[in-house]
């Protein structure tokens, strides 16, 4: 259950933004952040309540200096400060009460495009506004090390294949898989990690690595009309090699069947024309590693039962994994 926004917060807000006219829960996806949109008679706003601890502050400054480097911070204007006696500040862009951190952005016009209404020509579109949101992402800060996306699927690979290795605990996770009816999943994913952790290891070397998003799905791509009008949710961004923004978004939303799609995206985007020795090889590889720790994380999470959502993410995962032949 959603909890409500502070009578304290909306009063507040009602002075600073104009009167409050609206106030709609949004859906949060997994995330433990709670988002609502507010509307008053002149614009829309979205207020985001994070649970309150150090290292969310620390790991939410770094995204928001990040996307203010962007000009993707759609923060309320600059005439708009928090001052409310009510509330901390523990950053320019965060509110500290109760507990939770609030922030509050413009809210982004547009809504995601559905699985049948992707097309090439939006691909063309996402991957032009990748390569522009990296080119300044690598300005504002980039660095030469083993990317972060690698280092760790290679440690969750790793563990894996020893679980599945295990016989106790290998028949543990058959007897899950079969009362479930996700015994191909189980068997592709034990089948393809020790190839996968093999060509991880010969990509282990150090990339030019930047700012970068990890987290564009097709509920995160928004268009308004026909127009493409932004990413949402930067929640998951971090230091690491730009390259897995497109892979996260093809592996999460355009179908492995699709394997020319995915190659004129690879061949499109700018972060892989900058590094001779990524081949499309490679890039499936780091694609199909995410799906198999996605398919792992969803499938060990939920111990006593799967609900229709999951499992039917748990099938989509599987056919994705059978589109890439070893």
């Amino acid at each position: 259950m959603r909890l409500s926004v502070p009578p304290e917060l909306l009063e507040y807000l009602s002075e600073t933004l104009g009167p409050v006219s609206g106030l709609e829960a949004c859906p949060g996806g997994m995330s433990q952040a709670t988002v609502w949109r507010i509307r008053t008679h002149f614009d829309s706003f979205a207020l985001k309540k994070h649970p309150y601890s150090s290292n969310t502050l620390a790991r939410l400054k770094g995204i928001h200096a990040f996307q203010a480097a962007l000009g993707v911070l759609p923060f309320v204007p600059k005439s708009v400060t928090w001052k409310c006696p009510f509330f901390r500040l523990p950053s320019p862009t965060l509110l500290q009460w109760d507990n939770y951190l609030w922030e509050l952005t413009r809210w982004t016009p547009g809504k995601p495009r559905s699985f049948d209404q992707f097309s090439t020509a939006d691909i063309d579109t996402l991957v032009t506004a990748f390569n522009g949101l990296h080119t300044i992402s690598r300005k504002y800060e980039s660095r030469m090390e083993i990317p972060f996306g690698i280092r760790d699927r290679l440690s969750k690979l790793c563990h894996w294949k020893d679980r599945l290795e295990d016989q106790a605990s290998f028949r543990y996770l058959s007897d899950r898989a079969n009362r479930w009816h996700m015994e191909p999943f189980l068997a592709l994913a034990r089948a393809r990690i020790p190839p996968l952790i093999v060509r991880l290891k010969e990509m282990a070397s150090p990339r030019l690595c930047q700012w970068t998003c990890r987290d564009v799905r097709l509920e995160h791509s928004l268009f308004d009309d026909e127009k493409f009008s932004g990413f949402i949710d930067f929640g998951s961004a971090k230091i690491d090699w730009p390259i897995f923004d497109l892979i996260r978004f093809l592996s999460t939303s355009i179908d492995t069947s699709r394997i020319k799609v995915w190659r004129h995206a690879y061949e499109s985007l700018d972060s892989i024309k900058q590094e001779n020795q990524v081949s499309f090889d490679d890039f499936r590889c780091l694609a199909e590693s995410s799906l198999v720790l996605s398919g792992l994380y969803w499938f060990e999470i939920h111990v006593d039962e799967l609900s229709k959502e999951l499992r039917d993410r748990l099938m989509v995962i599987t056919q994705q994994l059978g589109g890439f032949t070893p």
